[in-house]
């Protein structure tokens, strides 16, 4: 699993998170904590892009939908957020890649703000997020030096962007949620390799998430 090769992302991110907290007004130090791990599907709606060399051109489409997995903290309305897709399979079409494939998967961890406007009804609270953070992607190319195409997709960090909706729903002493996020950043195709010209999608990965809110 690509994961263990993503933990110095993890850790940046928690330095960071941990800051954050730490320098919080005594008020919003005091606020409603909630812990809420969840577990939803990953919804890439991007294509990767395009890729021409000397042989020809490569289309990296849209990785497949697969699990993901997630866990965020808030205090008050601020938020610290970790998701992670699980690897998904990533179609690629072009002249010499008959045989190549590849898989990815990617870890996200951002800072938001919980934005709830619009009051409680009954037992739901809706909410909005907001906030950007950092984006891994591991990439597991197979074939790709038999082709001739080494170099296309490396392991790389992204900033980037979020926004996102969620529903809170309280069943007496019980909390559930649901969300959907969008996390929108840029790849990098061949970014080491001159032989290559490459043109990619902004990548909107979206997770589809439903948890359980730990806490006040």
């Amino acid at each position: 699993m690509a994961l263990p090769r993503a933990l110095p992302t993890v850790a940046a991110f928690a330095l960071v998170a941990a800051g954050f907290v730490s320098g919080m007004t005594p008020s919003v130090a005091e606020a409603q904590i909630r812990l809420k791990p969840s577990l939803g599907m990953y919804v890439p709606v991007s294509e990767l892009g395009q890729v021409e060399g000397v042989a020809g051109g490569v289309e990296l489409g849209k990785a497949e939908s697969t699990l993901a997995y997630g866990v965020a903290l808030e205090l008050g309305s601020f938020r610290a957020n970790l998701g992670y897709a699980s690897a998904a399979d990533i179609p690629i079409s072009g002249v010499g890649c008959e045989t190549c494939a590849a898989r990815s998967t990617m870890l996200v961890g951002t800072l938001a703000l919980a934005l709830r406007p619009i009051p409680e009804i009954w037992v739901f609270q809706p909410y909005f997020l907001a906030g950007g953070g950092l984006k891994r992607y591991n990439f597991d190319p197979e074939n790709f030096d038999e082709e001739g195409l080494d170099g296309i997709l490396d392991d790389q960090n992204q900033w980037t962007g979020e926004v996102g909706i969620g529903l809170d729903l309280s069943l007496g002493g019980l909390g559930l949620f649901t969300e959907l996020n969008d996390y929108i950043s840029k790849v990098e195709l061949a970014p080491d390799d001159e032989d290559f010209d490459w043109d990619s999608d902004l990548q909107h990965d979206m997770i589809f998430s439903v948890g359980i809110s730990l806490g006040g």
